[in-house]
């Protein structure tokens, strides 16, 4: 699953500047983990992406998700975020 995720990572890192995925209404900043967001302003409008979350406190029981999950490929690599006001903008960036 490893493989998955870090084709994924790479289909977008010649899309960001400088770490930014830049769209209109949200900065995602790609940060490998939660020790490199300390430092992060996060606002509505600037996201931090963690690549390699193991750290990270959250309400989502991943291990739960991942024990449910039946498929091989598709939906083994995920994006989560405790709240946005909406999906659609997060990726507009990649357009």
């Amino acid at each position: 699953m490893q493989k998955i995720k870090q084709v994924f990572l790479n289909s977008l890192m010649s899309r960001l500047k400088d770490g930014h995925l830049v769209s209109k209404e949200v900065t995602l900043r790609f940060l490998r983990n939660s020790s490199d967001a300390s430092s992060l302003n996060v606002t509505s409008s600037t996201i931090p992406v963690l690549t390699e979350a193991k750290d990270c406190k959250s309400t989502f029981d991943y291990a739960l998700y991942k024990a449910n999950l039946k498929t091989k490929v598709l939906g083994n690599t995920m994006l989560y975020a405790d709240v946005v006001t909406t999906t659609m903008n997060l990726f507009e960036g990649l357009v």
